[in-house]
């Protein structure tokens, strides 16, 4: 049983989200030592398989065309310090690859101790990473949120350091930035197979996921928007990436 995840259950039990084990909503892939740590959500295997954690954001750490974010270092190296040179095992809750041929899983480490780590789950805890959940690799993500309010209220790690609540005039001029945003949200559309949805008081948009192909029901009052920003929209994707202001 993975560490922390039976106490982080019986939370969501009492809330009636937590009924089913990860072996009942994931599947179970390959296994293989950790060679290289990428950044702080993602690694390779010494297969040379890369894998993206899923429904976890990670600050970037930098590349040749753009400036690292804040705490991109120090959450790689938290992601080192508990993966590298460890067994890894992959689970599949939904889509198993992306366009760049990443693998997509949750995945737990063997520790020292012979503890079954969640490595997701950890990298939360620890103020590493955000909870970014997508629709296709969502299942058995929502134990995320109670280690992230965790996290948060303790001030981990970017919590902390790089909290990436953006006020209006820092999302309307990001270019391909995870951000958090607060804000009420407004009229909807559909617009092609996604739905558009405006900002109150702003010219900014939100682009969040169809369902059945029409808008989701939105959640009234003021929200955090969770999401990649780019010219003015905040692309959110999943509805369950809008939480309720804190």
């Amino acid at each position: 049983m993975i560490r922390r995840l039976a106490v982080i259950c019986s939370i969501l039990l009492l809330l009636s989200a937590c009924s089913a084990s990860f072996e009942d909503q994931w599947v179970k892939g390959e296994t293989g030592r950790v060679t290289r740590i990428l950044d702080g959500d993602t690694l390779a295997l010494e297969s040379g398989q890369i894998v993206k954690l899923v429904s976890v954001e990670a600050p970037r750490t930098g590349s040749y065309d753009r400036d690292p974010d804040p705490h991109g270092e120090k959450s790689r190296r938290i992601m080192e310090s508990l993966a590298l040179g460890r067994e890894a095992t992959l689970y599949y809750p939904g889509m198993t690859t992306d366009r760049y041929d990443r693998a997509l899983a949750q995945v737990t480490i063997k520790t020292e101790s012979g503890e079954t780590l969640w490595l997701n789950e950890e990298l939360v805890r620890k103020g590493a990473c955000w909870v970014r959940i997508y629709a296709d690799t969502a299942a058995g993500s929502e134990p995320l949120w109670i280690s992230e309010i965790a996290a948060r209220s303790a001030k981990s790690g970017l919590w902390r350091e790089a909290p990436p609540i953006a006020s209006i005039e820092q999302a309307r001029a990001a270019d391909g930035k995870f951000l958090i945003l607060r804000g009420s949200l407004g009229m909807s559309e559909m617009q092609e197979e996604d739905c558009r949805v405006s900002m109150m008081g702003t010219e900014l948009e939100v682009d969040l996921d169809a369902f059945a192909g029409r808008c989701p029901v939105l959640p009234l009052g003021e929200v955090e928007i969770r999401g990649w920003a780019r010219g003015g929209v905040i692309y959110v994707g999943s509805g369950s990436n809008l939480r309720p202001a804190h």
